[in-house]
This record gives structure tokens, C-alpha cells and sequence, in this order.
């Protein structure tokens, strides 16, 4: 490049040079042979009209010498940056050197899989210290409460949650391939409320959720274990994290196989309905069966879920959304037939930033098998069995005063009918709470909880369980 500089700017300035000079030989003859004629024949009007003339070829001539100087200014300013070459090569170099310390300091604390698929580690560490009015044999009870128990206090580390998440390139049919992986280390048994002993020791690493997707723009199909179809929101919680919020007081929410598809279609820029369907796997918990017909209970059976979600969307953040839908399966016992008959509704509403309501409600008979309180049926004593009628949901508001300060305020219920229960069992269940979440660092959070629980018994027996929460959660 240098050296094309150099060879270039003499032949410029010659150039100039040539045209300057040939410019100059030509006005000169030019007044030569004008003037000497004019200058005999006298005509002073003329040789005026010719000397302005001359003057304005003499200011034509000093622009080509202005253009020639700024010319060779150019020409030497085109050398500079050869001059400052090593300077900017020492520069490029220290920086390939940090992109390779970056490149290197990835490599060796990136996950991933033996398919080179791109794997991220997700999940949360959570400390709670908590004291309960009653125990119910462990640091929380969410189907419901008894007067039997003591007080209760102390500290866990079982509601933490450590989860996988993979997404990539990968195609099938053209549709692009995400999925997730949850466990928790909450003690469960097989009625979902823990024992002393699993209270005090935990238990080893549980599924939790785990969904495999696959994407074709507004079209999808998954298939894995999640929370039902018709009940897909939750209350914010960090004080109820092992089992969700509500468990048994209207918030529908057993993790169980499923297959969806999904279609979205977009009314508008800011409008859409998405159209849902699965086939779910219902699990037979909390039901009434005796010792003698337990082994004609089938424990799980197929499940059928629709839900339809309207979405009206403010900006980049939801305003209005609002989803009916309905699930149908069958129980099975004594060689009898009991019906699972739900209908549902959820929906969230946001009218300014700093507020939002969310819910969920419930109607229908048979609800046990999606995590409702039971029992979802029972079979009586000469063997005829009987769907237990219930209803119930949950209400959420949300205050977001400043990013660091928000505070969650929700209460939920179920019902069951009391025609249709025999023998002691719940009638009904009712929850409150109230927490503020503050976040100390972009992924370290601190709240603090207060909430109630109200079990009523078909005895007419309500007892109630007071429960206050500290928790530190760090998000990674």
C-alpha cells in the first residue's frame, strides 16, 4: 500500500504540473498576439477589456496551485496510517490474546453432552427457617391439617431444586428441539405428606418436572411429566416450593406423564389464541378404598385435557389473558366405572406495571387424581362406589412497588360435597398467605411468609396450622 503511494503522488504532481505550465504558454501567446495589434492600433477600451481578462486566468491559475498543495497534503496524510501500522498490529494482538483467555476459560467450565448438544445447568438454592403451629410430622403439610401434632420449628435445605436445560440446532421434520430436567430433594411419601423420619433425613434427588419439545413456529408438540394442562399457573412462593402453593386448597397440580400439542394462531400484532390438547396419565391418590378392594384399583389410567388461551399483550408484557378448559379421564375399582369431570378457568390480568392478578378455578367431580383434595371417590362397605362432587380455586394479587420489592397476596379453596363422603374424611380446605419477596443481587433473593391453613372435617372439626417462613434463595 505504501509503496502504490509513493509511485502514485509524483505522477499526480507532474500531471498538474504539465497542465499548469501548458495553461500559462498558452495565455501568454494568446496576449501576445492580441496586444501587439491592439497596442498599435491604440484602442484603449480593448486593452482593458483584455488586462481584466488576463486577471482572471491569473486567479484561475493560483486555484490549480491551491489544489496541487492540497493534493500533496492528501498524499502525505495517506502515509500516516503506515506509520501507526505497528502500533495497531500490537493492539489487534492483545486482543485475539483476551478472546483466546475467554474462548479457554469457557471450554473448560462449559457442560456438554456426549451428541455435542448445548446443555445449561438451571435451579435454586433454598434455605428455609420456618416454625409451624402444627407439624403434621414434618416442616410443612400442604393437603390439609389435623389437631394432632405439636409445634414445630426449624431449618431445610430439601426444597432447593437443581435442573437441566438443552436446546440447539438439531431439527426434526424441520422443528427445533428444547427440553428441561427439575429435581428436588423434597421428602415425599406415597399421600405427598412427609413422615418424621423423611422430614429429618430428606431423600435422594426426586423428579420433579421433565418436558422434551419440539418446535415448528407456531405449532409444537411435547411430551414428558409436568403439572396438568388445565392448571398451568401458580402463586409466588418460596416458603412453598416442595410441593405448590395451594396443594389441596384449589390449586390443581399433580406432575404426571403427559403428551401436548399446541397451535397458536395470531389475531392481531398484540392478540392471539393458542389452542392446547393432551393425553395425561391420572394418578389414584387420596382416594377412599379399603384394605379388601385396594387390589382391584387400577393406579393410573389415561387422562383427556383441552385448553383454549386468549392473550391480549400490552408492549413487551402480558395484559389480559384468560383460558378455559376441561379434563375427562375414568377411575377404576371393584369392576366399577367413576367418572373424572372437570371444567376449569385461569387467566391473568395486568393493568398497570407495578400490579397484576392471576387465578385459577375449578369445578367438577373426581378432582384427587389431578392433586386435588381428596378423597375423589370412595367405595362403601357392600362395595358400590360413589365420585365425590368438588369445587375450588385460588386468587393471586402482586405488587411490584420498585425491581428489587414485590409482595404476593393469595388465598385458595376447595370444597368437597358433603352428601358425598361417608366416614371421616376432609369436607373442606382453605389457605391464605401473604410474603415479600426483596432481591439482595440479581439472583439472590430474600422473602419472608406468613400463611394458614383451615381443614374442615366431616365431623364438623376445624383445625387450623399456622406457618411463618424465612427464605434465602440464590437463582443460578
Amino acid at each position: 500500500m505504501e509503496q502504490a503511494t509513493s509511485a502514485t503522488y509524483p505522477e499526480c504532481v507532474r500531471s498538474f504540473r504539465f497542465k499548469l505550465r501548458l495553461k500559462l504558454f498558452l495565455t501568454l501567446s494568446l496576449a501576445a498576439s492580441v496586444l501587439a495589434p491592439l497596442a498599435r492600433a491604440r484602442q484603449g477600451p480593448e486593452i482593458r477589456q483584455i488586462l481584466e481578462r488576463l486577471d482572471r486566468l491569473e486567479r484561475q491559475n493560483q486555484a490549480l496551485l491551491s489544489e496541487v498543495q492540497d493534493l500533496r497534503r492528501q498524499l502525505a496524510g495517506t502515509t500516516s496510517p503506515a506509520a501507526n501500522a505497528p502500533e495497531a498490529v500490537e493492539k489487534l494482538a492483545d486482543s485475539v490474546a483476551v478472546q483466546a483467555a475467554r474462548i479457554e476459560e469457557q471450554a473448560q467450565s462449559k457442560v456438554e453432552s456426549l451428541q455435542r448438544f448445548p446443555i445449561r445447568i438451571a435451579g435454586m438454592a433454598l434455605f428455609n427457617a420456618y416454625t409451624n403451629s402444627h407439624s403434621e410430622g414434618a416442616y410443612s403439610s400442604p393437603i390439609g391439617t389435623t389437631n394432632t401434632s405439636s409445634r414445630a420449628a426449624g431449618g431445610t435445605l430439601s426444597q432447593s431444586m437443581l435442573g437441566l436445560e438443552f436446546f440447539g440446532s438439531a431439527t426434526v421434520l424441520g422443528g427445533k428441539i428444547r427440553g428441561n430436567i427439575l429435581m428436588d430433594f423434597y421428602p415425599y411419601s406415597a399421600s405427598y405428606t412427609p413422615t418424621p423420619s423423611t422430614a429429618a433425613e430428606g431423600l435422594a434427588p426426586h423428579l420433579r418436572t421433565g418436558v422434551l419439545s419440539i418446535d415448528w413456529g407456531s405449532r409444537s408438540i411435547s411430551v414428558g411429566r409436568d403439572k396438568p394442562l388445565v392448571a398451568q399457573r401458580n402463586p409466588d412462593s418460596l416458603a412453598q416450593v416442595g410441593l405448590p402453593p395451594l396443594s389441596g386448597a384449589g390449586n390443581l397440580w399433580e406432575w404426571q406423564p403427559q403428551l401436548r400439542v399446541e397451535q397458536n394462531f395470531k389475531l392481531s400484532p398484540r392478540a392471539s389464541i393458542t389452542a392446547q390438547a393432551s393425553v395425561y396419565a391420572t394418578r389414584e391418590t387420596n382416594t377412599a378404598v379399603a384394605s379388601s378392594y385396594a387390589a382391584s384399583l387400577e393406579p393410573t389410567r389415561p387422562g383427556w385435557e383441552g385448553r383454549a388461551l386468549f392473550a391480549h399483550r400490552r408492549g413487551d408484557d402480558p395484559y389480559l389473558e384468560f383460558a378455559p378448559g376441561f379434563h375427562y379421564s375414568v377411575s377404576h375399582v371393584v369392576g366399577e366405572s367413576i367418572a373424572s369431570r372437570i371444567v376449569t378457568l385461569d387467566g391473568l390480568f395486568r393493568p398497570a406495571p407495578f400490579i397484576e392478578f392471576t387465578g385459577a378455578f375449578f369445578g367438577g367431580q373426581n378432582a384427587a387424581g389431578l392433586g386435588g383434595l381428596g378423597p375423589g371417590f370412595r367405595v362403601s362397605s357392600d362395595g358400590e362406589a360413589y365420585a365425590v362432587n368438588s369445587r375450588g380455586g385460588w386468587l393471586q394479587a402482586a405488587l411490584f412497588p420498585t425491581q428489587r420489592l414485590s409482595f404476593h397476596f393469595f388465598s385458595g379453596t376447595q370444597v368437597n360435597r358433603r352428601a358425598d363422603l361417608a366416614g371421616y374424611y376432609p369436607q373442606s380446605n382453605i389457605s391464605y398467605a401473604g410474603n415479600a419477596y426483596y432481591r439482595l443481587a440479581p439472583n439472590v433473593y430474600l422473602a419472608l411468609e406468613a400463611a394458614q391453613t383451615r381443614t374442615t372435617w366431616t365431623n364438623q372439626a376445624t383445625h387450623l396450622r399456622n406457618h411463618y417462613d424465612l427464605a434465602l434463595a440464590y437463582m443460578f
